[in-house]
């Protein structure tokens, strides 16, 4: 029998606070001087022209001992570890922007949350999580701290993923989708 890769509450939400925010709206009206100038994430004709990444299945395991004493378990840790410039696919927007697209499924999940690693992120690139549904977007992320990016949680089985690049730097990305979370709680 393997074991499974189940993810403890404490050691991710360490991580996902810990790691990475995205700006306040206290830190917004700090930065009026350098305005947001990418395009709408997640937007338009999103689902037709992002790739599609079909994961496992996320189910509760038989195993998890709720017992207070233990670390609490709400996701499976789905790895993945594959470059994302062979999963997304590009798309050059208007106004000097490319994004790359993804959309991310594990049937049955509550939440799904990523991991990006080896990232190199030029200026100006902004990086998305998004519901299909349009109520919940996550980011900007624009620093890889360590090479890392760990994204909060967003509610349901499929997720957008939109990395927005100003056009004339998009040869410098780089990044690898390393894991992606399952919730199950």
């Amino acid at each position: 029998m393997t074991p499974r890769k189940l993810v403890p509450v404490i050691t991710l939400l360490t991580l996902l606070a810990g790691c990475q925010s995205s700006l306040s709206a206290a830190d917004e009206s700090n930065t009026s001087a350098t305005a947001r100038v990418a395009p709408t994430p997640c937007a338009g004709n999103f689902a037709q022209r992002a790739g599609t990444l079909t994961l496992a299945n996320t189910k509760v395991p038989t195993d998890i001992n709720d017992n207070k004493d233990n670390p609490l378990y709400f996701a499976n840790k789905i790895n993945v570890s594959k470059p994302l410039l062979e999963l997304a696919r590009l798309s050059h927007l208007e106004n000097g922007w490319s994004s790359f697209a993804l959309s991310i499924q594990s049937q049955g999940a509550k939440t799904i949350s990523v991991h990006i690693s080896k990232a190199t992120l030029p200026s100006g690139t902004e990086i998305w999580l998004c519901a299909p549904d349009g109520l919940q977007n996550e980011g900007p992320y624009s620093n890889a701290i360590g090479g890392d990016v760990w994204t909060p949680v967003v509610a349901g089985d499929v997720v957008w993923l939109d990395v927005l690049v100003p056009t004339a730097k998009e040869t410098a990305f780089k990044a690898t989708l390393a894991e992606v979370f399952g919730g199950f709680r």
